[in-house]
């Protein structure tokens, strides 16, 4: 199913191999992870028109001369898979997006989706963990766009911690899915530095009144803040004014108090119905492994029925960035801790066997152990799921394994991230594998990837397939620091039941970014037909507009 690459795990690997990268925080920031039941059961349809629409964002980005403020892509789909005519920008300066472009926000840092008012329609979350709140520097927040028939056009809400505090990144990692059958719609875990919380949404009336933009506070038990003022019709909410108890957005909304207004607004307003929001922590065992959070990926690992949450990361403590993932099932009450295993800090779940029970996918693209023994160069592990979720025992890949193709080398990064879904439309689902450090040739760090097939079996290297910039059909050229592969998604399915692949390089083009859309066909993802887009393609502009931004940093799945 899904899994979320940590922009700041990205980050790290950069700076590693020698490439210029600004990070607003040393604190990971995370993409999301779409839930549902099943690694082929995607749930970022935002106009429920039932094709998957993809969500791309550059962190780093420059907006309305802010460094780092950062931008938001989403391409609908169409039944010719990743849309082309139909994209909306995203950003704090767009109409009706809380907040406004300050320097090191990193507005979408971490994306997740998820029907989470049971409306038929899901919606987007997208984490800003560098935002200002009022003197709490970075205290961090995400902005919640709902969808509608005709895409992210609802009302937008604004969620922060309690008691916001310097420091905090609420928002950093983010992920939804139907972790319980007591809330018909799906739970969102967002978290910052001090752990993991769950938040539901229902039909209702919105806690209030609440802080404004940029203020501290929002201690009431719902702790929403309506930031997009929750106003009547023609009302322009006022620095710090939030909307009382059961007010609700109406046609004609305005825009929060300090937002830039421009043009390219995708945001428009809609009538809405009052929510409310609880929230719970998600606890583990006071002596459980101290792991900073990364990567988080969704699965019915234990076929109840309901999504389960792996929390993946690396070890702190006196044996710092070793990978250690934490298994949390799904159940009445949301997901529950269950057990750690040794894989991470990158995970992505879906059934490789076609047994009906999700597997967990992890990888640790960079570790303590890099050139020891057990880890040259980037490990990937398979725990097959069963009734007890995720196996004990792990299948291990690396690229000296028997079948693919390379050689494992210090720094490689293979396994710096992971997608799994059914590329072939055999049954059984593939794993896709990134390794932005790979070099090709001559260019270090170039980047290459690798599909493995699922079967009845497991995961198997018979058919692999391998590319980079310089494989056959491939655009572009393989060039030092490109990070070809930093993500990977497949996305889909076609009529066919199978799934393309997107690629990004964020190196690309003088680290402005590059995303490439690799093809399904009859033997699974295809070279033939590849095609390229950036910023430029999603939003035009002047020259040097997106330098450095760096898209393709974070893809949901």
């Amino acid at each position: 199913m899904r899994n979320n690459r940590s922009a700041a795990a990205l980050a790290a690997f950069l700076l590693a191999s020698g490439a210029a990268v600004t990070l607003a925080t040393a604190h990971p920031a995370l993409a999301g992870t779409p839930g549902g039941t099943y690694a082929n059961d995607r749930n970022s349809d935002f106009d429920g028109d039932g094709f998957e629409d993809v969500v791309i964002a550059a962190p780093d980005a420059t907006v309305a001369g802010a460094s780092g403020a950062g931008r938001v892509s989403v391409r609908y789909g169409t039944a010719d898979g990743v849309g082309v005519q139909r994209v909306s920008r995203l950003s704090q300066a767009t109409p009706r997006v809380p907040g406004a472009p300050e320097a090191g926000d990193r507005f979408g840092a971490a994306l997740a989706t998820g029907d989470l008012d049971s409306d038929g329609y899901d919606d987007l979350i997208v984490g800003v963990p560098g935002e200002d709140l009022g003197d709490a520097r970075d205290a961090g927040g995400a902005t919640v766009l709902w969808g509608t028939p005709t895409g992210l056009a609802g009302s937008v809400g604004w969620l922060q911690a309690p008691r916001p505090t310097g420091g905090d990144r609420f928002g950093a990692v983010l992920a939804a899915a139907r972790f319980s059958a007591a809330n018909p719609g799906d739970l969102l875990v967002v978290a910052d530095r001090d752990g993991l919380e769950l938040l539901e949404f229902a039909p209702g009336e919105l806690p209030g009144p609440g802080p404004g933009p940029g203020q501290p506070g929002g201690d009431q038990p719902g702790g929403i803040v309506p930031r997009a003022a929750e106003a009547g019709a023609g009302q322009t909410a006022g620095a710090g004014q939030a909307a009382g108890a059961g007010q609700a957005a109406a046609a004609g909304q305005a825009a929060a108090a300090g937002q830039a207004a421009g043009a390219g607004s995708t945001v428009t307003p809609r009538t809405v119905t009052p929510r409310t929001l609880t929230r719970q922590p998600l606890s583990r065992p006071a002596g459980a492994r101290a792991v900073l959070p990364r990567t988080l990926t969704t699965g019915d690992h234990n076929r109840d029925g309901l999504a389960d949450l792996v929390v993946s990361g690396v070890t702190t403590g006196a044996e710092p960035g070793h990978g250690w993932s934490a298994y949390f099932p799904g159940g009445d009450r949301g997901p529950g801790y269950a057990r750690e295993s040794r894989g991470g800090p990158v995970a992505a779940s879906g059934d490789i066997d076609g047994d009906g029970y999700d597997d967990l996918v992890t990888g640790e693209p960079a570790s303590p152990d890099d050139g020891g023994e057990t880890l040259t160069g980037g490990l990937v592990g398979v725990r097959y799921g069963g009734p007890d979720g995720p196996a004990a025992t792990p299948q291990w890949w690396t690229q000296d394994s028997p079948g693919l193709p390379g050689t494992a080398e210090r720094g490689d990064a293979f396994g710096g991230d992971l997608s799994v879904a059914d590329a072939d439309g055999d049954g059984y689902a593939d794993v896709v594998i990134g390794a932005p450090g790979e070099d090709v040739g001559r260019a270090a760090d170039a980047g290459a990837v690798w599909v493995l097939r699922g079967t009845a079996s497991g995961l198997s290297a018979r058919g692999v397939a391998h590319w980079n910039q310089d494989s056959r059909w491939i655009p572009g050229k393989a060039e030092p620091g490109d990070a070809w592969g930093a993500q990977v998604r497949f996305t889909g399915p076609d009529p066919m039941g199978r799934y393309a692949l997107l690629v990004s390089a964020p190196g690309e083009d003088g680290r402005r970014g590059v995303v490439w859309a690799l093809p399904a066909g009859p033997g699974g993802v295809s070279g033939a037909g590849a095609w390229t887009f950036g910023l430029d393609a999603d939003g035009g502009g002047a020259a040097g507009k997106f330098d450095a931004a760096r898209f393709g940093s974070v893809i949901d799945e």
